[in-house]
């Protein structure tokens, strides 16, 4: 009996040492006026549209080859893919190895690591789905038609790549990833976003996208990821809800 109640004690010591240490370690999503924030994006979409979707296109017509091919060079790094398979590799490989590590400080991060690597799958896989969905229903005309057809063409489940310009996927997947490695390591999220959003740039530099659509496409991986990080917070996963930052 009273080794019963020793075990029930060290357990339940055990358990509150864990959960304490899970908020020490626990990122802290931004709280963010999501309205002010949605006007914000909307502004700045626009403006492109308008004042300089022509312009940047009309740069890069005549914009150095140097440039281009080093654009060429890294704007593939905003393909979903090896994101999502380097993810799952870690996730997965945590989750069978993570339980055999003899450390409980080794198998807590362990945890942490695939609940991680399943937040960085569910933001990319998800907001790069919805992005796919969004540019074949609405359909704008990619910049390769805009001396024919102009910026604002529009050809609704066209099934066509040509006709699949907004919002501009890659764009997305470099949003996605920035916020999602914003929020793990918020010491480094400003450098994140920076290399995030100038990655995204590339779709313009390389011919693909109009400046509208790098917008519209970060915008929307920045805001899934951080709809991502709260939905696991309210079910009390990786995240606290708080100032962006961890505490450890």
């Amino acid at each position: 009996m009273i080794q019963n109640e020793k075990k029930t004690k060290l357990l339940a010591g055990f358990r509150q040492k864990l959960d304490r240490r899970y908020d020490r370690f626990a990122a802290r999503y931004p709280k963010i006026s999501w309205k002010r924030w949605t006007v914000i994006t909307l502004l700045l979409i626009t403006a492109a549209a308008f004042l300089f979707d022509h312009v940047a296109i009309e740069w890069v017509k005549t914009e150095p080859d140097w440039l281009r091919d080093f654009a060429a060079d890294i704007t593939d790094a905003g393909k979903s893919g090896w994101i999502l398979v380097s993810a799952a590799v870690i996730g997965i490989g945590s989750h069978f190895v993570g339980p055999r590590l003899g450390h409980r400080l080794i198998r807590f991060r362990a945890i942490r690591l695939v609940h991680a690597s399943l937040y960085v799958f569910l933001s990319v896989a998800g907001s790069g789905l919805l992005s796919n969905l969004a540019k074949r229903a609405i359909g704008r005309a990619r910049p390769m038609h805009m001396d024919e057809l102009g910026t604002m063409s529009f050809h609704p489940f066209a099934h066509d790549y040509e006709f699949e310009s907004f919002p501009s996927g890659h764009s997305t997947t470099d949003g996605a990833l920035a916020m999602a490695l914003a929020i793990l390591f918020p010491t480094f999220r400003v450098p994140f976003l920076i290399l995030g959003f100038f990655l995204a740039t590339t779709r313009t530099l390389v011919g693909a996208h109009y400046p509208s659509d790098v917008i519209g496409g970060y915008s929307f991986g920045v805001w899934f990821a951080l709809m991502m990080a709260i939905l696991f917070a309210r079910y009390g996963i990786l995240f606290r809800t708080g100032l962006p930052g961890s505490k450890g």
